[in-house]
């Protein structure tokens, strides 16, 4: 699948290590590298909290092709489901050798205490923060592998 090269970045990050919060904003120049049309980008991220893409100011329509079952005991309530996997619809189909600037706009957020412990990427006496952008691109890695979950959602077998 297609995606686009990142070129040039500029990013900004602002920072509130006692409450464990990151706030980024890119501008990212992006080029098709490759020799097919490019209409959508893939991106994914399960370490920020919230991302969007956005393209002269305005933000990009997206889809979350992610569905789950709710758990049967849900004792707290439901919450929205972290979209942490979107594809966007380009502003304009970027032809081979085409480039583009966008913007990027995510966050890290820390909001009360977590089950497993707390995030330590954003922590009063230290921070250690691996870009603060979602991934472009698909990965094969983050697929379903057991054959039996597979089939269970009527899926073909995972190739090696």
């Amino acid at each position: 699948m297609p995606q686009p090269k990142i070129s040039k970045v500029s990013i900004k990050a602002v920072l509130f290590p006692f409450e464990r919060d990151a706030y980024f904003d890119a501008r990212i120049e992006m080029v098709n590298k490759t020799d097919q049309p490019i209409d959508s980008m893939h991106l994914v991220s399960t370490q920020l909290s919230s991302f969007s893409l956005l393209y002269q100011g305005d933000s990009l329509s997206y889809r979350f092709p992610l569905t789950y079952d709710s758990p049967k005991f849900q004792i707290f309530g439901t919450k929205k489901e972290t979209e942490w996997y979107k594809i966007y619809k380009m502003p304009y189909t970027l032809m081979p050798g085409d480039t583009i600037v966008m913007q990027v706009k995510s966050s890290i957020e820390n909001k009360g205490f977590a089950n497993g412990g707390l995030s330590r990427e954003v922590v009063y006496n230290g921070t250690f923060i691996g870009g603060g952008l979602p991934e472009i691109g698909y990965s094969t890695q983050s697929e379903i592998s057991s054959d039996e979950k597979r089939r269970e959602y009527d899926l073909p077998k995972k190739r090696l």
